[in-house]
């Protein structure tokens, strides 16, 4: 993309960027561990998701699931919850308010490796086994909302879908934080909860024997809470990041990292303390060259120099991947520095080469200094190598294959269950609100700047004076 674009585009992203969101909200999806985030994706909130999980992830419909990687507590499968900022609804370009409909990959229609998004007709099919229907292709960019027909609340909150088309992303909707623990880690809390599983005990948690046990004793708003309560305990239930990717570090300690995984075209790209998240997950492709954030969908998130202009102290920014020269990079194995393709006598540089979390990421001519010298941390091998590892095979090549999509199950579901009667507990808080998680995170986090849904209420950010932390007020 060349520099006026870059422009161009930058002048509706600060005229969007002056307004305040018309909605922010968490948007709840189980998922295969090899994506991550709202994009060509229908999502749920949390009324809808957990006692459809009870239900229908344990192989109690096996003709549903044995088809569909979405389906199963098990098989790497995370419950992500993304916190989200609507800034344009559909505007009626198909049913529904603009909800459209999002298919895994492989589904009956959808044959590639990546989600992908029709228009929504009716609530009687859905592009993911109807045959026939439009694909999207960017015709529609606004987020979706959706009320099923015939769904009835859970504790007095109606269920809602939404849908969140690829090609909107950073303008009529942007991502933030993200929340992602292992499905069968939760499944084995709700087990124990239930009290009287042990009938289950010796077979695997995908057993109907445990997704039977589970929905007939715990209620919707009891997995709620449970679930809420894992999501709230970060050690007990660590982030899971995204397998096939890297982290890109610096000084042993400090990876490149997205800002609250800020999906916004502009968001900086600084360093900060590694933590595992997917914000700091990358996809470096053997061949291709670009640095792209793990787990988004087509056509990506990727590190860009801003106008592919070259020069001391140019800073750097995350944009859709266009595959252009100013997103490609490459690996010296000899200084282990990462240099501008087109240019490689500049190198991705730490200013100063102080190592302070949240310094902002620039190219700078290439000197071998400390300032960029980058090791490239892999999970799967759980060590730092300072070898050049790229992922030079597609990463979600060895996914179950997906014929269904859960959303248009979960659309009968809602409609064929009542939870009119259920209530949550008086004592109840969702871990979003909590105090130790608000605490936790920004601790990881500090500073000013939006969006910040999980700091304390007029938090401005640390005022150290020992050096252990960036002053940021």
């Amino acid at each position: 993309m060349n520099g006026l674009l870059h422009l161009s585009f930058l002048g509706c992203l600060a005229r969007a960027s002056a307004q305040s969101p018309l909605k922010s909200f968490w948007a709840v999806h189980i998922l295969n561990e090899h994506f991550t985030g709202p994009a060509n994706k229908d999502m749920g909130n949390q009324e809808c998701v957990d006692g459809f999980v009870s239900f229908y992830c344990f192989g109690q419909q096996t003709k549903f699931s044995d088809a569909n990687s979405e389906e199963h507590v098990d098989h790497g499968n995370v419950l992500e919850q993304v916190w989200v900022n609507v800034w344009k609804w559909g505007d009626g370009l198909s049913a529904s308010n603009g909800y459209v409909s999002c298919c895994p990959p492989s589904s009956t229609t959808n044959t590639g490796n990546y989600y992908r998004c029709n228009s929504w007709t009716n609530e009687n099919n859905d592009n993911c086994h109807t045959l026939g229907l439009p694909w999207n292709d960017g015709k529609i960019k606004a987020v979706g909302a959706l009320v099923p027909s015939g769904s009835k609340p859970v504790a007095g909150k109606s269920q809602w879908m939404w849908s969140f088309p690829a090609e909107g992303e950073g303008v009529t909707w942007r991502q933030s934080i993200t929340r992602r623990v292992y499905m069968h880690d939760l499944a084995m809390k709700w087990a124990d909860a239930a009290g009287d599983c042990g009938k289950c005990a010796g077979q695997p948690m995908e057993s109907p024997c445990y997704g039977t046990c589970i929905s007939s004793k715990l209620d919707t708003p009891a997995l709620m809470r449970i679930t809420s309560d894992a999501f709230a305990d970060t050690q007990g239930f660590p982030d899971h990041g995204v397998p096939g990717c890297e982290g890109i570090v610096f000084a042993g300690s400090k990876c490149i990292d997205l800002p609250g995984g800020d999906s916004t075209y502009g968001s900086k790209i600084q360093i900060w303390g590694c933590s595992g998240k997917v914000n700091q997950a990358w996809y470096w492709q053997e061949g291709q060259y670009s640095i792209q954030l793990g787990g988004h969908n087509m056509p990506g998130m990727c590190i860009d120099l801003p106008g592919g202009t070259v020069g001391n102290g140019k800073q750097l920014w995350l944009w859709g991947c266009n595959g252009g020269d100013s997103q490609k990079w490459s690996w010296d194995s000899g200084t282990s520095s990462i240099r501008y393709t087109k240019d490689p006598s500049y190198c991705i540089d730490v200013p100063g080469g102080n190592a302070k979390d949240g310094n902002q990421l620039w190219i700078w001519q290439c000197t071998g200094g400390s300032s960029q010298k980058w090791q490239i941390y892999s999970r799967s091998r759980t060590a730092v190598s300072t070898e050049r590892q790229a992922n030079s095979s597609n990463p979600q090549s060895n996914q179950p294959k997906v014929r269904r999509s859960w959303m248009h199950e979960m659309k009968h579901f809602l409609a064929t269950t009542d939870w009119s009667n259920w209530t949550m507990p008086s004592d109840f808080v969702p871990w979003y609100e909590r105090k130790e998680v608000k605490d936790y995170h920004a601790s990881l986090m500090p500073g000013p700047g939006l969006p910040r849904p999980l700091v304390p209420a007029g938090w401005r950010g640390y005022n150290v004076t020992d050096g252990s932390s960036v002053v940021l007020v």
